[in-house]
């Protein structure tokens, strides 16, 4: 049966419709196609991005390690802790103010550093290690590491200066996180010796555990912790372009030949 040009008008763009959507598929792009060719939209395909909030404060309070701080002040070691820099102590806690860094609340990661100084003396100036300028790396919701600057001299007076150890690891579940009206609390974190740690401190083996800490992070009043707003694809956009451009451009190919046969 020999179909009414409108009839074969309409199969060509139902088969034009089909053959688009299936290169839409090969390309990652979602594209509907109405009734219509004036009525073609495309939908953008988007990737959500998290945007890490800048601290505005932090204080860190940490003890090191009791057992640690009652051998140096003991009657064997005979010798003493000092702070520099900012850092404070009030029994039993090492502290420190001031800090920045910034923290992505979708991803439980983040950096917070502070200044500050805690040095270790004893056995007549044969121990003499320096602890300073803290920085807390989250890696995940459950976990996160406290690097130091390492200088002086250990317990058996070798010479020791690094930067950036990654001196305890911390385990957040072990103590409670919350974040309320843009303040993170870390309370009580577990902190365990890593092999970096105790290669510079070297006074107790990898493993060691040391004291819990606590943490405050302030985060900037004006940082929406929520997902920030999708950011469109431009590879995908530019490629969803030039398919519906490929498709308009055979449909109108398809009515010209169409119309010039049926005024024939």
């Amino acid at each position: 049966m020999k179909l009414h040009p409108r009839a074969r008008l309409s199969r060509i763009m139902s088969a034009l419709a089909a053959t688009a959507i299936a290169l839409s598929t090969l390309v990652g792009v979602g594209v509907g196609l109405p009734a219509t060719a004036d009525e073609l939209t495309i939908p953008v395909n988007v990737t959500a991005v998290a945007e890490g909030c800048q601290a505005d404060d932090a204080s860190l309070t940490w003890g090191f390690k009791e057992s640690f701080r009652s051998y140096i002040s003991g009657s064997i070691a005979n010798g003493e802790w000092t702070v520099a820099d900012g850092a404070t102590y009030e029994t039993p806690n090492f502290g420190w103010v001031g800090g920045a860094g910034a923290y992505d609340a979708q991803k439980s990661t983040g950096l917070v550093e502070f200044t500050g100084a805690v040095t270790f003396t004893g056995h007549g100036g044969i121990l003499n290690t320096t602890v300073a300028n803290p920085r807390i790396e989250f890696t995940d919701a459950n976990s996160a590491v406290l690097l130091l600057d390492v200088s002086g001299t250990t317990q058996e007076g070798a010479p020791i200066d690094s930067q950036n150890v990654e001196f305890v690891d911390l385990e957040l579940s072990d103590g409670t996180v919350d974040l309320v009206d843009g303040v993170l609390t870390v309370t009580d974190a577990a902190a365990t010796l890593t092999a970096a740690g105790a290669e510079a401190f070297g006074t107790y083996p990898s493993g060691e555990p040391f004291d819990a800490l606590t943490l405050v992070l302030t985060l900037s009043p004006d940082c929406d912790t929520a997902v920030a707003a999708p950011a469109p694809d431009p590879t995908a956009l530019v490629a969803g372009i030039a398919l519906i451009a490929l498709v308009a451009l055979i449909a109108a190919i398809v009515v010209v030949v169409l119309r010039r046969r049926a005024a024939r």
